[in-house]
């Protein structure tokens, strides 16, 4: 069954409607980000997360990663 049908039908959209224009994520995106956070970007779109903390660092690196 269409969106179009459904929404006929039920008399509700189950199509997930779009609130913003999505746009690629660019390399200059990535100096935006606050000191805190690293990003990536993976098909256009940017992650974040968290630096990790100093001690956290020290682990990896002690294990090699």
């Amino acid at each position: 069954m269409s969106p179009k049908t459904l929404t006929a039908s039920l008399g509700t959209s189950y199509a997930s409607p779009m609130t913003a224009a999505e746009r690629l994520a660019h390399y200059e995106d990535l100096f935006d980000l606050p000191e805190n956070v690293v990003g990536e970007i993976i098909d256009g779109q940017l992650h974040t997360h968290l630096r990790p903390t100093s001690g956290h660092a020290g682990t990896l690196a002690l294990a090699g990663l």
